[in-house]
């Protein structure tokens, strides 16, 4: 399945489908990117991505400041 980007609400946000994000090569982070800076807010359904690998992502997207519960 190719990546897909649904307008979630008129102002803001979409929901990405067709992707793993664990992984992905330069190509598909540049389109996953330009639909962030259109939409602002991402959705991406029924990833499985361990904590190491979501801070992965995020980080390519910018700085992360990652926060620890104590609970």
């Amino acid at each position: 399945m190719a990546l897909q980007v649904e307008r979630l609400a008129p102002a803001l946000g979409a929901r990405v489908t067709g992707v793993q994000l664990a992984g992905i090569d330069d190509a598909t982070f540049d389109e996953i990117h330009r639909a962030w800076l259109e939409h602002e807010v991402l959705v991406f359904p029924g990833q499985q991505l361990t904590p190491e690998q979501q801070i992965a992502f995020s980080r390519r997207l910018g700085d992360v400041d990652i926060h620890i519960s104590t609970d």
